[in-house]
């Protein structure tokens, strides 16, 4: 069964979710395409990278993953799944 994404406002990424027991962080593109974390997140990053879901006073999604979560690694799923 599929987890739910969580909405993310943001021009590159439409949604976002943790999975609690393996940390590994899935981001879905505009593009459709999803891609999950090579390295765990802990709760507490992840959290803070929740905070920034609405967009608003500055706040960016896009911005935030570039910064702290992009240099964990992320893998296609589609590559995964092969």
């Amino acid at each position: 069964m599929a987890e739910e994404f969580t909405a993310v406002v943001s021009s590159m990424m439409t949604g976002a979710r943790r999975d609690p027991a393996t940390g590994f962080v899935y981001v879905r593109f505009t593009s459709g395409d999803v891609y999950r974390s090579e390295a765990a997140v802990d709760a507490g990053t992840y959290t803070l990278f929740e905070k920034e879901f609405d967009g608003e006073g500055g706040r960016s999604a896009g911005k935030f993953y570039h910064r702290e979560l992009k240099k964990l690694g992320f893998k296609n799923m589609k590559e995964l799944e092969k």
